[in-house]
């Protein structure tokens, strides 16, 4: 269950790392955009500040399923190569994933605008907070 949870958490904050990549790297002269990215575009700034969130959650829920994994283990620090292991994938692929979005822009944010849809709705409160507090 908990290596379900960590791998479940994981795509996610790839796909969200994604989809921030495709709405940061989105320029106003890329030309005609599908209708539901063409929205989010329009509003860029809440929609990365709750993808970014979301991603960061992703990434904690991940690590604390792995954390538990260890534990369960036995914490033994011969299994350090494969902590190390997972900390990789995380950082590689969420440099990949982000690279990605920004490379291919609308073609990635088109498909994952419910994802970004979804992260707006559920991170709404955060989001508002956040942009209060700057």
């Amino acid at each position: 269950m908990l290596v379900a949870a960590a791998v479940l958490a994981w795509v996610s904050a790839l796909l969200f790392a994604a989809a921030d990549g495709a709405v940061l790297g989105m320029e106003d002269d890329d030309g005609p955009l599908p209708p539901d990215a063409a929205v989010i575009v329009e509003r860029r700034e809440r929609s990365h500040r709750a993808l970014a969130f979301a991603r960061i959650l992703c990434q904690l829920t991940a690590g604390a399923a792995v954390a538990l994994l260890w534990r369960r283990a036995g914490a033994d620090w011969s299994s350090a190569p494969l902590l190390a292991g997972t900390a990789l994938a995380v950082i590689l692929g969420e440099s990949l994933a982000r690279t990605t979005g920004d490379v291919l822009g609308a073609r990635v944010l088109a498909p994952l605008a419910w994802l970004v849809r979804l992260a707006e709705v559920v991170l709404a409160p955060v989001v508002t907070i956040g942009t209060m507090l700057d």
